[in-house]
């Protein structure tokens, strides 16, 4: 077996891992999940959803119906056999990589959103830690696969964060 793939496994097996005394539904527990906006927010952003089924233009919504219809939209994608093929040697189709390309685009907006707009929330709950250790993962993914290629500013306002993720290690 390869040491190196072992070795990565086990770092991935540990970021998984629940802290010490800490309970699942941390977050619920302490306080209601809440989106927050001020008057004076460095980062101002529109959400618009465009599925081409319900949402056939780009229509504006708040960032919790946002997230609502993309997690909606990715599990219908994946559970769709025309996109996502269960069975083998059933090829995938030829729009694979662009559905892929736009589902962790579009999830990248979520950490955004919760970097941008929730940060001090997770920073008192604690959860800094496993906030930055599943976007770091997520980042490495999509550098691995180059998922971000061919888009000129994938990163946004998180650019500086994830060009320091990729630097470390």
């Amino acid at each position: 077996m390869n040491q190196p793939s072992l070795r990565l496994h086990y770092r991935v097996l540990l970021a998984a891992e629940l802290p010490r005394d800490e309970g699942h539904g941390r977050v619920c527990n302490k306080r209601p999940f809440r989106f927050i906006t001020t008057a004076n927010e460095k980062f101002r952003f529109e959400y618009l959803w465009q599925d081409n089924e319900a949402f056939k233009k780009p229509t504006k919504m708040s960032a919790p119906e946002y997230i609502e219809h993309l997690m909606a939209w990715i599990q219908a994608n994946v559970d769709n056999e025309a996109h996502f093929p269960s069975r083998i040697g059933v090829p995938f189709p030829k729009s694979f990589a662009s559905l892929i390309r736009n589902m962790f685009k579009r999830l990248y907006r979520v950490y955004a959103h919760i970097y941008c707009h929730h940060y001090p929330i997770v920073i008192e709950l604690g959860l800094e830690p496993h906030l930055n250790t599943s976007f770091k993962h997520y980042v490495l993914f999509i550098d691995e696969h180059g998922l971000a290629s061919g888009s000129k500013d994938f990163w946004g306002p998180l650019g500086d964060l994830v060009e320091s993720m990729l630097r470390s290690d």
